[in-house]
């Protein structure tokens, strides 16, 4: 019993909780937390997710906004878009936002950060062709 004690020791539980993010992390692709446009290239596609109106601000609707190309830089109209809003650190808890079409490529919707500090907005993407995920690190401010 203490070697199986001493097996799931707490640093053993951590380093398996790291390994199962890295394993998730392959699923996802990620940006550096910089409040900035982020632009990832999946497969056929370029998608481009970003904050228009700068900082999010935690408990108040912020604009998202999402851009799909396809590879030859044609906008790809009809995709459905879900986003989850979370922080990665933290257990406080997530909220979602659907975003719709408003212009051929372009996505729109609003997502409330529950917290000030580093957050992500993890977006799935579904072309009809194609299941896609991301993940865009931003921060919020109170």
């Amino acid at each position: 019993m203490r070697k199986l004690r001493r097996l799931f020791s707490f640093p053993v539980l951590v380093i398996l909780f790291v390994a199962g993010l890295s394993l998730l992390g392959k699923s996802f692709t990620s940006a550096k937390a910089n409040d900035k446009p982020a632009v990832f290239y999946k497969d056929d596609y370029r998608i481009e997710v970003a904050l228009p109106e700068g900082p999010a601000k935690a408990l108040a609707e912020n604009p998202f906004t999402l851009t799909l190309k396809d590879r030859e830089g044609s906008p790809v109209s009809g995709a459905k878009i879900g986003m989850l809003l979370s922080m990665p650190d933290m257990f406080c808890g997530t909220s979602s936002a659907v975003l719709e079409e408003t212009s051929p490529g372009v996505y729109r919707g609003s997502g409330v950060p529950l917290m000030a500090g580093a957050s992500s907005a993890d977006v799935s993407i579904d072309t009809g062709k194609q299941a896609i995920a991301v993940r865009y690190l931003f921060t919020a401010v109170h």
